[in-house]
């Protein structure tokens, strides 16, 4: 296995692809990783909320128009459109302030098409995941799919499920919405003075949301959806409109308690 980090995004970038350390990369590779790191970076310059000189900042403060800003822009307007619609209303693109910030939806989709830049160049086995998000394709080995571990937030040496990839190597993805990477940092839009990391089901603090299906893009902004409907419904209600979509979803408590969907259990392998 050949792995890779880089600052990304606010986080870290690790990409896995299963290599032996002794054989020679194929021609084009370096060139396809040095890809994969300019659209990252192009990404954050065109649609980071935290800088004031990236196109998403000057557009939503007046200083440009979308028509003069990068198309990236755009495409991601149009993309989370339907999106509230899609989540009963849990995904909100715009923030506390009422800026467009479709922050719980573009993380997802720059790691996705990261990843079809390495497909679309030959490689059709890897991993590569920004702060939690993961997107997959192919197997990490030899009739061995991929797996991603969800941890314990109070104790991230323990392992309370292990999410398995399809066995055909088919695109899989995990994204995760909560505390641990960025704090609380998600909001619902129904309620301004209402906290984001308390369950309604029983008072208990809502440590972790993770949604697993095809699509990284789409896991994402689904988890974001669920952890913010997750602060005014119980998980049963939160996660409802989940069923049919192809996604499925495990809830992670502070204290370490473990919920699922109906539907999760094709995709584990191990669960507390």
């Amino acid at each position: 296995m050949r792995r890779w980090a880089w600052h990304s995004m606010g986080s870290v970038a690790s990409l896995a692809v299963p290599w032996h350390p002794a054989d020679a990369m194929p021609e084009g590779v370096a060139s396809t990783l040095d890809g994969v790191h300019l659209w990252l970076d192009e990404v954050e310059d065109a649609l980071s909320p935290f800088r004031s000189d990236s196109d998403l900042c000057r557009w939503r403060s007046g200083r440009r128009s979308l028509c003069d800003c990068s198309p990236l822009l755009g495409e991601v307007v149009e993309a989370v459109r339907d999106l509230p619609a899609r989540t009963d209303g849990g995904f909100n693109p715009y923030d506390r302030g009422g800026r467009f910030d479709p922050t719980g939806y573009v993380k997802g989709w720059a790691i996705e098409r990261a990843v079809g830049l390495l497909s679309d160049a030959g490689i059709m086995d890897a991993c590569l995941g920004v702060g939690g998000d993961i997107q997959m394709i192919g197997c990490a080995d030899t009739d061995r799919p991929w797996r991603v571990a969800a941890t314990d937030p109070a104790d991230p040496g323990r392992i309370l499920a292990v999410i398995e990839a399809p066995a055909d190597g088919s695109r899989f993805s995990v994204a995760t919405s909560g505390m641990a990477q960025r704090g609380e940092h998600i909001w619902s839009g129904l309620d301004l003075h209402r906290g984001s990391a308390i369950s309604r089901d029983a008072g208990s603090a809502l440590a972790a949301v993770t949604v697993a299906g095809p699509n990284l893009s789409i896991a994402d902004s689904f988890a974001t959806a669920i952890w913010a409907l997750a602060t005014d419904h119980p998980l049963d209600e939160a996660w409802q409109w989940l069923a049919g979509t192809g996604y499925e979803a495990l809830a992670i408590g502070a204290e370490g308690w473990v919920r699922r969907t109906p539907g999760m259990g094709q995709f584990l392998v191990l669960a507390a």
